[in-house]
């Protein structure tokens, strides 16, 4: 997803970092890496791994194809793509998965075309935003402007706070994520997923920062937003912001500007401190969610580029 930064980043840096996730994949979700290879050259790989907490949330065994990276032409890549994906078809049936998924960007139709001959359906189409910053820039972020007078108080996330989140997402009418629109799966357990993702980002598993909104006269919790950086593209003076989760209350007028006000000084604090020569932020938004879209082109965000996320049912 992220190779659109090769103006940015060298090939051989990116290169490095893509090598460094697929073993993470083999580490941290212990999962599996085929290789098709044809004597010493490859040419195509896939990276396959399960979704632990899948059979406890929606009583399905799901996994995820991480990448799908294939070389040649058209042609060579059809032939490759349909191997290697046959044999990840072979593991789902021999482990009993029930679902797998694969986030694919949409200028990459030899891997679309491969999926789809496979049986695998579009599920969800999104956006993938971006901005970027040098460090010599006259940082947009540094002009946060003075919240005392508001009727909101922006402050870090505390442990205390975790029930009041969860209440705020009892009042969205809005699809969160792809699994709202599955057919397959009740809305009940799609919400279960949603506050499963929610509790870990608020908990720091996955965000490094969690900021509330509360109202300055009741102190009830109308808003909260998450990022986390990516600590690969660190390693290389680029802060990458990635996986933000921002929701706030549809009653509370003005809460959102003023979240990302101060989610913005925090970035640009980090972002100082630790010297970086780049400052990039991700955002992947669903399409069927145009008003948050709306707002991330208003912080200055631009989509860089459009993925879809594909899907396939086995029988159990």
């Amino acid at each position: 997803d992220s190779s659109y930064l090769r103006w940015l980043v060298a090939e051989e840096n990116l290169n490095n970092i893509l090598l460094k996730k697929i073993f993470d994949i083999k580490r941290r979700h212990r999962g599996d890496v085929l290789v098709a290879k044809d004597g010493a050259k490859i040419l195509g790989l896939i990276s396959f791994f399960q979704l632990p907490w899948s059979k406890r949330l929606v009583n399905l065994k799901m996994a995820e194809i991480g990448h799908l990276v294939l070389s040649g032409d058209y042609s060579q890549s059809l032939k490759v793509g349909n191997i290697l994906l046959a044999h990840i078809h072979n593991l789902c049936k021999e482990r009993r998965i029930q679902h797998l998924s694969i986030k694919v960007p949409t200028e990459e139709f030899p891997i679309i075309h491969v999926l789809e001959e496979a049986g695998s359906i579009i599920g969800t189409f999104a956006y993938m935003l971006n901005k970027n910053q040098r460090e010599d820039d006259n940082l947009e972020l540094a002009k946060i402007m003075d919240n005392s007078f508001s009727r909101y108080i922006v402050r870090k996330f505390k442990t205390r706070d975790l029930d009041g989140i969860l209440h705020l997402l009892e009042e969205t009418r809005l699809p969160m994520t792809r699994y709202f629109v599955d057919p397959n799966i009740p809305k009940e357990s799609a919400i279960k997923i949603y506050r499963e993702w929610v509790k870990n980002c608020c908990l720091k598993r996955d965000a490094d920062v969690v900021l509330v909104g509360l109202k300055r006269a009741t102190s009830q919790i109308v808003g909260f937003v998450s990022y986390k950086s990516d600590k690969q593209f660190g390693d290389i003076g680029i802060l990458l912001l990635t996986g933000g989760l921002l929701f706030t209350s549809p009653h509370s007028i003005g809460i959102t500007s003023e979240i990302m006000r101060m989610a913005g000084k925090n970035i640009f604090s980090w972002y100082t401190k630790k010297r970086f020569k780049f400052l990039v932020a991700e955002e992947n938004v669903q399409l069927y969610n145009y008003p948050m879209v709306k707002l991330y082109q208003r912080l200055g965000m631009q989509i860089v580029r459009s993925k879809l996320c594909l899907h396939k049912y086995f029988k159990s």
